[in-house]
């Protein structure tokens, strides 16, 4: 968690980007594809690092939510 907003590393599905600002009513934000189960994850100034399994870390730009860059190899997923 970072301020109201809950980074899950989410196995086969990714990083997932939540806002948890009101408990009541979680809102997704973005959900980015890792092309490896997202095991874990940390954010740090803007950016998430995201441990992708055998595909090794993945550096995703959360700066920007709901809109935000991908870095190469790492593609938004619906």
């Amino acid at each position: 968690m970072v301020g109201g907003l809950a980074y899950v590393a989410d196995n086969n599905s990714g990083l997932r980007v939540i806002d948890v600002s009101n408990p009541a009513v979680p809102v997704a934000l973005g959900a980015f594809n890792t092309t490896g189960n997202a095991n874990s994850v940390d954010v740090v100034g803007g950016l998430a690092y995201v441990a992708a399994s055998s595909r090794g870390l993945r550096v995703i730009d959360v700066s920007n939510l709901p809109v935000s860059s991908q870095p190469s190899g790492v593609t938004p997923c619906s």
